[in-house]
């Protein structure tokens, strides 16, 4: 119960400071304080309920009513389709999936995090960063990527979207150096998907 209650609170600090929009981070920390309960939980029912069988009912129903699932199927007026971001824009993402697939080309970068995610999540395959601006240099976040996904070599694709101000730089550079437009959505403002060579293993714009 300490080691849980530590974790959540070191946890929480961490989520809160770095990345306060990936609560995941600390999820190993519920799932053992919830462990931790049930334990407790049992052994307290245990002293009252004699029957292993019972015990073993009222422990199973307790875990299921504090599940995810419960609020879902409770709620009726619930569409997990509007929840999940995987679904958001999902005829462009599989466009671009086709394009990998075809060109096998499986690097993918943008300034734009919240675009490639999905693309991240929904094929292990694809290797998405994030690059960002320092100064007048595109430079990767490696705080939100692995460090791996960066030191491709040939091809790669760039998610450009034209909202991010970072995106409309990358695209600039880009056109000089070349690059081939494959495909283009108004989906979502406009986005583009285009193609060039890596500039290295760093995937950093001069």
């Amino acid at each position: 119960m300490t080691l849980a209650a530590i974790g959540i609170v070191i946890g929480l600090f961490a989520v809160a400071s770095l990345n306060p929009d990936s609560p995941r981070h600390v999820q190993w920390a519920m799932s053992l304080l919830k462990i931790t309960l049930f334990l407790w939980l049992y052994e307290q029912l245990s002293r009252i309920i004699k029957t292993k069988s019972t015990l073993a009912i009222i422990t199973i129903i307790v875990a299921l009513l504090t599940s995810c699932w419960y609020p879902v199927v409770s709620n009726k007026h619930l569409s997990l389709s509007i929840h999940i971001t995987f679904h958001r824009y999902r005829d462009f993402n599989r466009e671009i999936l086709t394009l990998m697939r075809q060109n096998n080309i499986y690097q993918i970068y943008s300034a734009d995090f919240w675009g490639i995610l999905p693309l991240n999540a929904i094929d292990n395959r694809v290797n998405a960063g994030e690059l960002a601006m320092n100064g007048d240099n595109f430079v990767p976040r490696h705080w939100l990527s692995r460090p791996s996904w960066f030191c491709a070599t040939g091809e790669v694709f760039y998610y450009l979207n034209q909202d991010v101000e970072a995106d409309r730089l990358i695209k600039d550079r880009i056109v000089k150096r070349h690059g081939e437009l494959l495909l283009t959505t108004h989906k979502r403002g406009c986005v583009d998907l285009e193609r060039t060579r890596d500039l290295g293993k760093r995937p950093a714009m001069r």
